[in-house]
């Protein structure tokens, strides 16, 4: 009885979360299908490549951690962050030796609007900077971010970097 109880919750979760998913998929389907004009995706376009080139040329943490929403998604060479908070701590880390940044590049950006609050980013990234210490970092790779409009700021909810060597 035990066992066929547990059958039962665990298709009837199912379920439950196959209607629940649909309805919040069509919600979204529904958001997704209104048109944006050839200027509104081109205005989104501009302010995502803005916000990414200053995120990525910030020169404290708090202006870095600032560009991000505070329960997003990290994922650095594959390795997803616990919490926001857990990365948070390691950019503070990072930034309380940073000394210059001598490069911070993005190359072949691509933007896709998804609606006119979502967009995502993608492109190949060049960082070069020297710590207090006079030893220098230098890192390019790829990097993906999904920016979401919050209280009119773009912000990242995910984000996802691979280093390549």
């Amino acid at each position: 009885i035990i066992i066929t109880g547990v059958l039962i919750l665990k298709k009837l979760n199912i379920i439950i979360s196959m209607i629940i998913g649909g309805v919040l998929l069509n919600s979204c389907q529904n958001y997704a299908d209104k048109e944006l004009s050839e200027k509104q995706i081109a205005d989104i376009k501009t302010e995502i490549k803005e916000t990414a080139i200053k995120h990525l040329n910030s020169e404290n943490a708090i202006s870095a951690l600032s560009y991000y929403r505070k329960n997003a998604t990290i994922i650095s060479n594959g390795i997803q962050y616990s919490s926001f908070e857990s990365y948070a701590e390691g950019i503070k880390n990072f930034y309380s030796t940073l000394s210059k940044i001598n490069i911070a590049a993005y190359d072949d950006i691509y933007i896709n609007v998804i609606t006119d609050d979502v967009a995502l980013f993608s492109a190949k990234f060049r960082w070069s900077s020297t710590d207090t210490h006079g030893s220098t970092i230098d890192i390019q790779g790829i990097y993906s971010a999904l920016y979401v409009r919050e209280d009119s700021r773009w912000k990242m909810s995910w984000r996802h970097e691979s280093f390549v060597q």
